[in-house]
């Protein structure tokens, strides 16, 4: 009976020693969509308030996206466009431009683009509809690139950025380059837009509630105290 109380009594220990030491996780997300140019904008996320309780390791997941379009509307009424190639309107093909994440000028992510392509046109005479689709428009994707990494923190050189009352700033920035133009009797359009999205998880251990470790140690103690009555 004296080793089963004794028995007991460190099966209480364990679940407060287990209680006291079950991490959680938390998690604060955040994101911007915007056409170039992206001049220094900040992503922020709170940091860890060391109130909540003993901060392990940080996860950060960057990502940043650059989707780039462009058209031509043939609007004239009575005339096509067969047989030519977008250059013979435009006059360069080439496309360029940046975009990244950094942290305290360390670089989490970043996409670079270059891009010379060319179309061909076989468009009707206008549709009706600047649409740049249909018979007398065209439209292409001319970039859609993405990059994506995960970073782990857990050195606490690195883990005292993320602690505090105030916030995480992410900046991100870019610019992207072109330009699209056609003769008379045309309608063009170009645009390039940036994403970027920031996750970030905190890894503690979180401060017992007061009333779960009260309830532990009188427990453990009071089976303490009914085996040693018992030897």
């Amino acid at each position: 009976m004296k080793r089963t109380m004794i028995a007991v009594a460190g099966v209480a220990v364990l679940m407060l020693i287990a209680e006291v030491a079950n991490a959680e996780l938390l998690t604060y997300l955040n994101n911007l969509s915007s056409t170039f140019n992206i001049n220094n904008k900040s992503l922020s996320v709170p940091q860890f308030d060391t109130a909540l309780g003993t901060l392990n390791s940080v996860s950060v997941t960057a990502s940043v996206n650059t989707l780039g379009k462009l058209g031509l509307e043939n609007t004239n009424p009575t005339s096509a466009i067969t047989n030519r190639y977008l250059s013979t309107y435009w006059g360069t093909n080439t496309t360029n431009g940046q975009l990244g994440m950094t942290l305290n000028s360390q670089t989490l992510t970043n996409v670079s683009w270059n891009v010379l392509n060319d179309y061909p046109l076989n468009l009707t005479a206008y549709d009706g509809i600047t649409d740049y689709t249909g018979t007398s428009g065209f439209s292409a994707t001319y970039v859609n690139t993405t990059d994506s990494q995960v970073i782990n923190y857990s050195l606490a050189a690195d883990l005292a950025q993320f602690m505090g009352t105030g916030n995480v700033d992410f900046i991100v920035d870019g610019s992207a380059y072109g330009a699209l133009s056609g003769p008379s009797n045309t309608s063009t359009f170009m645009s390039t837009t940036g994403t970027a999205n920031v996750s970030v998880t905190y890894d503690f251990n979180p401060v017992p509630e007061p009333g779960t470790l009260v309830l532990l140690v009188m427990g453990a103690m009071g089976m303490l105290a009914y085996a040693w009555r018992r030897r």
